[in-house]
């Protein structure tokens, strides 16, 4: 199950944030995450918020430190135990 991120349209209360993640951008990171784990099924939705999750963060650095961010690596995927 894919979820729709909220947005400032959705909920006035939220900035407009050109920096933080597109719902593509979080799909693709989904899609690796789902890749690195060997492309089972079954773990969509936790792909989602683990991509969602990632991507926040790197854009939070970002803009503490106003300098660029290179994309999530694989390696920093959380496994489970």
């Amino acid at each position: 199950m894919i979820k729709k991120r909220v947005t400032a349209q959705d909920n006035p209360a939220l900035p407009d944030n050109p920096a933080l993640p597109t719902e593509e951008q979080i799909r693709i990171r989904a899609y690796e995450l789902f890749q690195f784990r060997g492309c089972v099924d079954g773990c969509a939705e936790e792909d989602w918020i683990e991509a969602e999750s990632q991507l926040l963060s790197a854009s939070w650095h970002e803009s503490s430190r106003e300098g660029s961010v290179d994309s999530p690596s694989a390696d920093a995927v959380r496994t489970k135990p």
